[in-house]
């Protein structure tokens, strides 16, 4: 389960002004919101990659206090393409997994089409599933995506949506940041930004 209490964050001003949330396992949450709302920051405090101003986050009733604990827990995409281009999607997978990874993920995101291939020479939509991929290899609890199905086109979309059914089925738990029809259809809660706080969307 994810519990979160009055996540606070500032930069120049207030992004998030006291967040609550709370997921069971095995849920599917959507949170949507306009650009620039702070649905971001939030899933990168989530993730453990971005520190929090002030509050508490839980995962399973443990209090996350630093990175590593996070790191145990959460599968992160970022909105942001975070492999590395000079290298095959194959050797992104191996610096993180080394050769013991996991090929039914790759086979169930069609990577295994161009995994040879430099990140450089694919589209967008083939390397945010890559990064999805690496997302889901260490077998996380929580798997949080930032806008997972941007820069795919329908078949890219439709395997993605695929792939996160899976992974609700095994009782594990999804947050998504989303603008897209179909990745709000999949979701049993939604939630709003505004304000920097998180309404409940009664859809």
């Amino acid at each position: 389960m994810i519990l979160i209490e009055n996540i606070k964050k500032r930069y120049k001003k207030n992004i998030l002004n006291g967040v609550n949330l709370k997921v069971d396992k095995g849920k599917c949450v959507g949170i949507l919101g306009s650009n620039g709302c702070g649905k971001t920051t939030l899933l990168g405090i989530m993730s453990g990659t971005l520190k929090y101003d002030s509050g508490k986050i839980f995962y399973d009733g443990q209090l996350m206090e630093n990175k590593k604990m996070f790191l145990k827990y959460v599968g992160y995409v970022p909105q942001e393409n975070p492999l590395i281009e000079e290298v095959s999607a194959r050797d992104n997978i191996r610096l993180w997994y080394g050769f013991k990874y996991d090929e039914s993920i790759i086979k169930s995101l069609g990577i295994d089409k161009f995994i040879d291939k430099k990140i450089y020479e694919l589209s967008g939509g083939m390397k945010r599933r890559v990064s999805i991929a690496v997302a889901l290899m260490g077998n996380p609890q929580i798997l949080i995506l930032d806008e997972p199905g941007a820069a795919l086109d329908i078949y890219g979309k439709k395997e993605v949506i695929s792939c996160i059914k899976r992974f609700a089925d095994l009782g594990k738990t999804i947050i998504i940041s989303t603008h897209d029809r179909d990745e709000i259809d999949i979701c049993d809660e939604l939630y709003v930004m505004e304000e920097g706080t998180l309404k409940k969307n009664n859809f």
